[in-house]
This record gives C-alpha cells, structure tokens and sequence, in this order.
C-alpha cells in the first residue's frame, strides 16, 4: 500500500525503503540483460518509477540467479549472464548517480543473488 509507504516514510524520514525486482517467480526477464537495449529499457523504466514513488531510496536486484539454477531451468547463460548481471548493476549505479544529482538525494543499489549457482 503506497499510501502506508509513504506515511511511514513521513514519520520516520531516515527509514530506507527500496523496492526488490527480481526473485525466484520473477527473475526471467533479468535473462533478456544479455542484450544492452533491454538493460536500458529497464534501466530508464526504473528512474521513471523512482521519479514517480519519490519515497523510495533506491532498488534491489534479486536475480536468481545468474547462469541459471533458478525456477526456470532453461534459462541462463552460465558465458553470459555474469557479465550482464554486472552491466546492469553498474548501468543501474550510473543512473542512480544522475537521479543524485537531480534530486540532490542519496539512492541505494542492492543485490540478492546466489553464490555458487
């Protein structure tokens, strides 16, 4: 409930709340990220929800997982999909950057993701 969000965030203006993209039902997509156009279609899609919900302080990446091992096992690239994970984080950082120096806030980048898989 963004209404409650933003309550909370009134009251307690030091709590961080950043939204979580991803995890184990929901981190196809994140698989597409091979290709740069869809990095950057994400990437714009999340500074414009960021600009609208000016509440959040930032994002989390839960990509689950890179190379595959997730719910969908024909999904990952175990070549690929490490170094897009990393072009999306560090894409993610440059725009979160930009939104810092348009806000003058401080935006949060975060990931959940498996190690081994």
């Amino acid at each position: 409930n963004y209404a409650m969000l933003m309550a909370l965030k009134k009251t307690y203006p030091d709590l961080k709340i950043i939204p979580s993209i991803g995890g184990w039902t929901l981190s196809d997509p994140f698989f597409s990220f091979t290709d740069k156009a869809k990095r950057d279609v994400f990437v714009a899609s999340v500074k414009r929800f960021l600009k609208t919900w000016k509440f959040y302080d930032g994002v989390d990446i839960d990509w689950e997982y890179p190379g595959g091992g997730g719910q969908a096992a024909d999904l990952g690239d175990p070549v690929k999909d490490g170094p897009a994970y990393v072009a999306l984080m560090a894409e993610l950082r440059a725009m979160l950057d930009e939104l810092e120096a348009e806000t003058g806030r401080k935006y949060e980048l975060t990931s959940a993701i498996g190690v081994g898989h």
